[in-house]
């Protein structure tokens, strides 16, 4: 069969401060980043995308993470505004959470994630990992985000991940992982950004038992498949390097970057 998949990624929508107690944690960094670094992204290019998704309307739709900031309740507010579309097109959308949709452990920012999540995905925040079945593939989408503190951005495969993904490889079905941080360049990312323990995962993409893993983080796109198309893509950041993947899957997997620059 023939499997379209649109994928998506680090969005990064932002609001003003809503407490004081941004001051207090590590939104406050959010806050700053995303002035002096992040003030170059382009979030209106989200809506456009979203209606490109659309009118080629893909089997699935992947989202690999950070959506918002700084975790903060209109952030998510303007994360569902954008996306809603895609559920209401009936196009199931996987959303595997980035570090910054988990970036603090403040109750009402927990509040807001799981509002935006069940709301996108008509799932529980809670239920990871899980699979998602279409025709002869499945989906394995893990979450590896966690409240960190200022000079941390990385992540961790946990043991039920890998009894998981250890669970599934003999299914019979096609294997597509879902990451919000990078698999086979984890190492390259630095101790800070990396994603941590998922040596189980990488082997099982060198062994092609796992075919293809799509990821976000590294906010500039990137494609790496051996002969057998194989591998791994980053999206990259549609807000700050304005692309989105188009794959397709049958024998093999065809990537094509949707320019919104």
């Amino acid at each position: 069969m023939l499997l379209r998949i649109a994928h998506f990624s680090d969005l990064h929508l932002n609001a003003p401060p809503e407490t004081w107690r941004v001051i207090l944690d590590k939104r406050f960094i959010g806050l700053a980043n995303g002035i002096m670094i992040r003030g170059g992204y382009h979030r209106e290019r989200v809506a456009p995308a979203v209606r490109n998704i659309l009118e080629w309307h893909p089997d699935v739709a992947v989202f690999t993470g950070d959506a918002v900031t700084c975790m903060q309740k209109r952030e998510f507010e303007k994360a569902v505004e954008l996306l809603f579309p895609l559920t209401d097109a009936k196009i199931p959308l996987i959303w595997t959470p980035g570090n910054h949709d988990r970036y603090v452990k403040d109750k009402i920012c927990t509040a807001a994630l799981e509002n935006a999540y069940s709301r996108l995905t008509g799932r529980n925040i809670h239920d990871f990992p899980y699979s998602m079945d279409i025709g002869d593939f499945r989906f394995l989408v893990f979450d590896s985000a966690l409240p960190r503190n200022m000079l941390l951005s990385d992540g961790f495969f946990t043991e039920d991940s890998v009894a998981f993904l250890e669970k599934n490889l003999d299914c019979g079905k096609r294997l597509i992982a879902v990451s919000h941080f990078p698999v086979l360049r984890s190492v390259a990312a630095g101790f800070r950004r990396s994603l941590k323990h998922a040596e189980k995962l990488v082997q099982a993409v060198r062994e092609h038992k796992v075919e293809i893993v799509l990821s976000g983080h590294d906010h500039k796109p990137y494609t790496v498949l051996d002969q057998n198309s194989f591998g791994e893509t980053c999206c990259g950041s549609l807000t700050k390097y304005g692309f989105y993947d188009r794959i397709e899957a049958d024998t093999r997997y065809t990537i094509r970057k949707i320019s919104f620059l």
